[in-house]
């Protein structure tokens, strides 16, 4: 009879042990799952934050490109003017040769 009742005991004692080991471990689960969660949240976040900056970065890049197109228009159309100016330097030089030419002819001749 002892020998009944000590194995019943034995048996609810490892009844118990096993329900509090499972509800530890509910319990460590639960927890890990919480901050996981929170993990989660956060690094939902901060994607979307980087999206929202990538997003930005586009816009930037896109106006830069826009800005480039217009400098490089403003600079073709400032080398043309420059060829201008220089034809019109490279006439008045000949115009000064001529002039020149024509003072030492009179000075010469005089």
């Amino acid at each position: 009879m002892k020998a009944k009742v000590f194995v019943k005991r034995a048996i609810f004692t490892v009844g118990i042990i096993t329900l509090l080991a499972s509800l530890g471990a509910a319990a460590i689960g639960y927890k890990l799952n919480v901050n996981l969660s929170k993990r989660n949240t956060e690094q939902a976040r901060e994607i979307s934050a980087l999206k929202e900056d990538v997003r930005k970065l586009g816009e930037r890049l896109s106006t830069s490109d826009a800005e480039l197109k217009g400098l490089r228009n403003q600079g073709d159309a400032n080398q043309a003017e420059l060829n201008k100016l220089k034809d019109n330097v490279d006439a008045f030089a000949t115009q000064a040769a001529a002039c020149e030419t024509l003072r030492r002819s009179v000075k010469g001749g005089a």
